[in-house]
């Protein structure tokens, strides 16, 4: 009986990672439909919406029969009631991607023009909240859900700072077609503010998964207990785009039994095109996560053992390690960030710089046992 249950789970998980990939793909298709513009894609939007629709259906009766055939318990049972919660909202977040690509052919091609471009930033980062909140399901790791939790605030943000501006256009606008563009626009602010919200409402439900706390209703600053006990490192740079997430995907595929890295920023910016690629003609397939701002994740993710700040500008705005964690920092020459195309032979040298460094240091690091890892109390605190 066990045995049919364990499969039967395992198939489960399938079918939600399925659902997953196919929500991410909506999501992804539907913001890009709304920049760019393009009535085909969001067409193509609407119409894929029901396979969403059809595997959610499937996921939620799987569940229920599991549930009362096996009568679960404990984990079994808390897995079950995160599968058919999850479901739920990823099939919201596929509705909600319908009703952006809805929006498209309402907007007015000129005063909606600018306003596209200035949503970029923040359709990218609800992009990354729908995708780390799928990876951290799939992984079942509670820790990219946290970050992807704390990166709900920044949305909220934008996208009421968008409100008001169109708001106070409205006040002054008296074009009929203009204004029905303008309330087009508020609708599309409301759904990435949605969006936001069920991917957090994932990530939440992921930490309940992992930890079997319920960390609905908690403030957004809510630290979940740390369950990993490797050592860990922060790697902090300037923005986020090249050198930070290169050391820590560098440090993770080298060193991977000795540390766990992880990516921060001083101003979180997006990953340069290119950074990949070079990866992986190391031989790195790394799922690169976009870079936190730092004073985030080293509440939200700590303790650290170590905080390596790469580069002087970074260092020079890096806030204090909290107490016990060690400060580590790496010169690197020049400038990092490449051109708007992606120049692939600078990131070549970049990560070969890295990896020169992280060498370095690896062989100067004392065995684990030497050096304890700060307690998740010492991680709060800050040096006198």
């Amino acid at each position: 009986m066990r045995a049919h249950f364990t499969h039967d789970i395992k198939a489960l998980g399938g079918m939600l990672a399925d659902l997953a990939a196919l929500v991410q793909h909506n999501a992804e298709r539907s913001l890009r439909a709304l920049l760019e513009a393009d009535a085909v894609l969001a067409v193509q939007v609407m119409r894929d919406d029901q396979s969403v629709n059809s595997l959610e259906v499937r996921i939620e009766a799987e569940c229920l029969r599991l549930t009362a055939l096996f009568q679960p318990v404990a984990d079994d049972l808390r897995y079950l009631v995160v599968a058919l919660k999850v479901n739920r909202e990823l099939e919201r977040i596929s509705d909600l991607a319908v009703d952006i690509a809805r929006e498209v052919h309402r907007l007015p091609p000129g005063p909606s023009t600018a306003w596209r471009r200035s949503l970029a930033g923040l359709t990218a980062r609800v992009l990354d909240m729908v995708q780390g909140s799928a990876e951290a399901l799939v992984q079942r790791d509670d820790a990219l859900a946290a970050r992807i939790w704390a990166m709900d605030r920044e949305i909220d943000r934008g996208c009421l700072q968008g409100q008001r501006e169109v708001e106070a256009l409205l006040e002054t606008e008296t074009d009929g077609s203009v204004v029905r563009g303008l309330v087009s626009m508020l609708a599309v602010l409301w759904q990435l503010e949605r969006l936001a919200d069920h991917a957090k409402n994932i990530a939440k439900n992921v930490i309940y998964l992992v930890q079997g706390e319920i960390a609905r209703h908690r403030a957004a600053d809510f630290r979940p207990r740390v369950v990993n006990k490797a050592i860990r490192a922060l790697f902090v740079d300037a923005d986020g785009r090249v050198d930070s997430p290169l050391a820590a995907a560098l440090t993770n595929h080298l060193a991977g039994d000795r540390l766990e890295a992880v990516s921060a920023a001083v101003m979180p910016g997006t990953i340069a095109a290119g950074v990949k690629d070079v990866l992986r003609e190391a031989g790195i397939a790394a799922a690169l996560r976009p870079a936190e701002d730092v004073y985030h994740v080293l509440k939200l993710e700590g303790p650290f053992r170590y905080l390596v700040s790469l580069g002087d500008s970074a260092a020079a705005r890096c806030p204090p390690p909290p107490r016990g964690t060690q400060e580590v920092h790496w010169n690197l020459p020049g400038e990092s960030a490449p051109g708007d195309g992606g120049d692939l032979a600078r990131l070549r040298a970049r990560r070969e710089a890295l990896q020169q460094q992280l060498d370095a240091w690896l062989a100067s690091l004392p065995d684990a046992a030497e050096t304890p890892t700060p307690t998740a109390a010492q991680a709060n605190e800050r040096p006198d």
